[in-house]
């Protein structure tokens, strides 16, 4: 009883071997690959969120509301600043 135990496949104490029948393998297949497509969709989406928001935010930008720009961004520091500058202008409207 102690030298062999029986679980999702066989398992034996003395040899140190380990085999997972193939329904087993199917299996962990199975569920490996819905793991994976679901943490790259999770990704993905996450992904296409902050793409919209910061669309949304340059969106903003070009409304007639908004002042009008005196040269467009050159850089990812002009970009961020004309960001902190819209959202102080809508905090200050609001």
């Amino acid at each position: 009883m102690l030298g062999r135990l029986r679980l999702a496949g066989r398992y034996h104490l003395g040899q140190h071997k380990f085999h997972l029948g193939l329904r087993t393998q199917v299996l962990l297949l199975g569920v490996t690959g819905v793991v994976v497509v679901g943490v790259i969709y999770l990704a993905g989406r996450q992904i296409e969120d902050r793409s919209r928001a910061v669309a949304d935010r340059f969106a903003g930008l070009e409304s007639p509301d908004s002042a009008p720009l005196r040269k467009p961004a050159t850089g990812a520091r002009d970009c961020h600043r004309l960001l902190a500058e819209a959202d102080r202008q809508q905090g200050g409207r609001a």
